[in-house]
Parts: structure tokens; sequence; C-alpha cells
């Protein structure tokens, strides 16, 4: 089985589940129409390395990509790790809410996962305090416009417990 083949497929699964594509600073989500039957993630990731001074991939909740793997399936870890070793300007940056799931999915420690032995920055991000949940909903608010009471915003805090996720898509929605 070729790592083309495979790819292709690869793609064909994450294209069923991307709900869009978006270029941060611009103002716009650009709707873009690809014949994935013709596209190999390896001959895209070396043509944007090629053409782009540098660029970010994001993948938000990248533990869900481990449902890819399988019988007849890519492990996207093969992926990562080509985008790791050979394309030097291609920075990858995977976030995900079960970070057990996702540093499972990763192998970073596993001698047997084509990740093994790469070096990774990580981040966590831990739940606010009070106050700064608080005040990260007040200065969100204020930023949009929108007016809130104090009541509002301590009920919101109290029932999220500083969790920044939550705590961004209540002040979204």
């Amino acid at each position: 089985m070729s790592i083309k083949w495979r790819l292709e497929n690869v793609i064909r699964n994450i294209a069923k589940i991307i709900r869009g594509i978006n270029v941060f600073g611009s103002g716009i989500e650009p709707n873009i129409e690809v014949d994935w039957r013709s596209v190999y993630l390896v001959d895209l990731l070396n043509a944007l390395s090629k053409n782009l001074y540098q660029i970010v991939i994001a993948i938000d909740e990248t533990q869900i990509l481990r449902m890819l793997k399988g019988f007849g399936k890519v492990d996207l870890t093969q992926i990562l790790t080509y985008t790791y070793d050979n394309l030097s300007n291609v920075k990858v940056i995977l976030t995900g809410s079960e970070v057990g799931l996702l540093h499972g999915f990763l192998g970073l420690e596993n001698p047997k996962s084509p990740l093994y032995g790469r070096f990774i920055e990580e981040l966590t991000i831990t739940p606010f305090n009070r106050d700064a949940s608080v005040q990260f909903l007040i200065t969100g608010f204020r930023q949009y416009g929108i007016e809130v009471t104090m009541s509002e915003i301590l009920d919101a805090v109290d029932k999220l417990d500083g969790i920044v996720g939550w705590l961004t898509y209540y002040g979204k929605y």
C-alpha cells in the first residue's frame, strides 16, 4: 500500500468532518471546494512548504482524529512525523480538551509511535481562578460592546468553574 493512497484516504476522511477554513485576520471564511480524489496530503504540504515562507496548521480537538486510525485508514501521526522531519517551515499546533486521549493518540512516549522521541512544546491552560474568570468575561464583553450585568457574569463563573474553553464559549454565545 503506497503512502499516497493511504494519505488520499485520510484526506477524504478529514474532508468529511472539516467545517471550514479560517484565515486569521482576513475577516472572511472562504468556501473552498476541492476534488479530494485528486489531492494527496504530502503533495499539498510540500507545495505549501515550497511556496510560503512559513505556514501554521492548527487542529482543534485533535484527539478526535484518532478515530481515523484502523483497518484501511492511515495513522495521522505518520503525516505529522513527515511534516516534522521534512518541512521545517510548516508548524503544527494541536489542541485538545481531552489531554489524556491527545497524548495517547500522539504516542510521544510510545517507542512504536512514529512521533516517539520528537521534541514538542506543550502549553497547558489551567482553569482560571474566580477573579480571573470574572475579568476575562468583563473584558471580552467590553471588547465586543455587549452589556451584561455583574450577576450574569458571576452566575456564569460559578457554573463554568474557570474552564477557559467554556468561558470563551459562554462569551461568544
